[in-house]
């Protein structure tokens, strides 16, 4: 979950909602686990978005013999590419 907040009372605010609350995620499951502390940081504005990702191709993986991993790496200006 995150928030785009645009003052320090409003991430008070919401930061104080969200102590002491049960966090429900597909790692917690139905018993969720309780929020402890609530991390912020501060919004830079960037000039443009990029977006990358490294693959790691399980199925040759690492090479003993040569010690090479196989892995693709692409970046992009486009989300979801």
């Amino acid at each position: 979950m995150s928030y785009v907040l645009n003052s320090a009372d409003e991430a008070r605010t919401v930061a104080g909602k969200m102590i002491n609350c049960r966090i429900f995620t597909k790692q917690t499951g139905q018993a969720g686990s309780m929020c402890h502390k609530v991390m912020i940081c501060e919004r830079l504005y960037s000039r443009r978005e990029y977006y990358f990702a490294i693959v790691l191709d399980r199925a040759r993986s690492v090479c003993h013999l040569t010690r090479f991993c196989h892995v693709c790496c692409t970046m992009s200006v486009v989300k979801g590419l």
